[in-house]
């Protein structure tokens, strides 16, 4: 089995869908003419086009 053919064949954890949205940041962006970008990833829970978060220490 070759190294590529192993890391493929690592499934991704799953990702508890049914809990509260919980993304920590791991950057912030200020883009001219957008504004404050948040860059993350979403740890649990959905993130929908619209939906209005709060981010919180």
């Amino acid at each position: 089995k070759t190294l590529i053919e192993a890391l493929d064949a690592i499934l991704p954890p799953s990702r508890p869908t049914d809990k509260p949205l919980r993304l920590p940041l791991q950057d912030v962006y200020k883009i001219g003419g957008i504004g404050t970008v948040p860059v993350g990833r979403v740890e649990t829970g959905i993130m929908k086009p619209g939906m209005v978060v709060t981010f919180a220490p």
